[in-house]
């Protein structure tokens, strides 16, 4: 399987560390956008290539960057029946989520966004006979500021959200959210509510300019409660 990656040189190079550690993946090219929005440059040649040249070279492409050329390249690898990893910036709209999802399913292929949350909580999952169990769960993450660098907000809700779905197999049917601005702008520290048609909710809290890290989940279930530290794996 050939694997190209698109996206910012430090983002193309963590992909290519794991990437050449699996059996029967190669790397198809790594290209990032260097100043001209039609082209991209391949990191190992230094030449310029097109949307269509990548995609060509590729059976998968993993894209990780946000900007027209990223974004058309996706929609051009499914249209192409690639399969396409791809991180959250590159959507910029609910409509560009739905294109997506529509395309990638009308060519039968893999389309994944966002990173994975899933890892650090088999320890967890198999201590739960049975996932209906779940009444509530106690989200809590906080991530230390470390000089001055504040944790990008998506990347950590994607995670957190991938480990909730992980978790509750229902459909969410509200979301009550307060975010507060400390630091900058844009909201570093979320309070939320989630319900689920199963009647599950989930108290979730997310600060990101903390003086500590701080990652756990406590979950009540019907005839018990267990709590779960994520940066240890320790129930």
């Amino acid at each position: 399987m050939k694997v190209g990656i698109a996206g910012s040189f430090s983002a193309v190079n963590r992909h290519v560390c794991v990437l050449e550690k699996i059996k029967d993946v190669s790397i198809a090219g790594c290209w990032s956008v260097n100043g001209q929005p039609d082209l991209a440059v391949d990191h190992g040649s230094g030449r310029s290539a097109g949307q269509d040249e990548i995609i060509e070279k590729s059976d998968v492409l993993i894209i990780t960057d946000p900007g027209r050329f990223y974004h058309d390249l996706a929609t051009m690898a499914l249209r192409n029946a690639k399969h396409v990893f791809i991180y959250a910036p590159v959507m910029n709209t609910l409509i560009d989520a739905f294109q997506l999802i529509k395309l990638g399913s009308e060519a039968n292929v893999i389309l994944k966004c966002g990173r994975t949350g899933k890892q650090g909580i088999n320890g967890l999952v198999k201590n739960i006979p049975d996932l209906k169990q779940i009444c509530m769960i106690d989200f809590q993450h906080s991530v230390k500021i470390s000089g001055g660098y504040c944790a990008d907000l998506t990347e950590i809700l994607l995670g957190d959200m991938e480990i909730i779905n992980r978790l509750i197999h229902a459909r969410n049917t509200s979301v009550k959210a307060k975010g507060i601005c400390l630091l900058s702008r844009k909201p570093e520290v979320i309070n939320a509510r989630l319900e689920f048609d199963n009647g599950t909710a989930v108290n979730y809290f997310c600060n990101l300019v903390s003086t500590r890290n701080e990652y756990t989940l406590t979950l009540i279930l019907k005839e018990s409660m267990i709590s779960y530290d994520l940066l240890k794996n320790e129930l």
